[in-house]
């Protein structure tokens, strides 16, 4: 499996319309046949700090995400949203992860 772990940072004055656009772009990500997974999440200490974890089935099915036209649009759509610190985008490969409460 292919994890991804996202941290965003958006302006404060982007926040209202930040959410109902991430939480639409998740449920069309999670519709795609490689996405497994697509969590969205805010920080509970910085307003301006929201995360996502996303697993695809594979670095191919990542891929293929990026070329969808949803993709492209959501970045075209949040481009004025962000902070400088934008977002960082984290890598990893399982060790461990737990099915309980799932």
């Amino acid at each position: 499996m292919y994890y991804l772990l996202v941290s965003l940072n958006i302006k404060t004055e982007s926040i209202e319309e930040f959410i109902p656009a991430q939480i639409e772009m998740a449920q069309k990500v999670l519709s795609e046949p490689g996405c497994l997974r697509y969590d969205f999440m805010k920080d509970n200490e910085n307003p301006n700090k929201f995360y996502r974890c996303e697993i695809y089935k594979d670095e191919e099915a990542f891929e293929a995400h990026g070329a969808l036209q949803h993709t492209s649009d959501f970045r075209e759509l949040t481009k004025d949203w962000w902070l400088p610190e934008r977002l960082s985008a984290i890598k990893t490969t399982d060790i461990f992860i737990s099915e309980k409460g799932s």
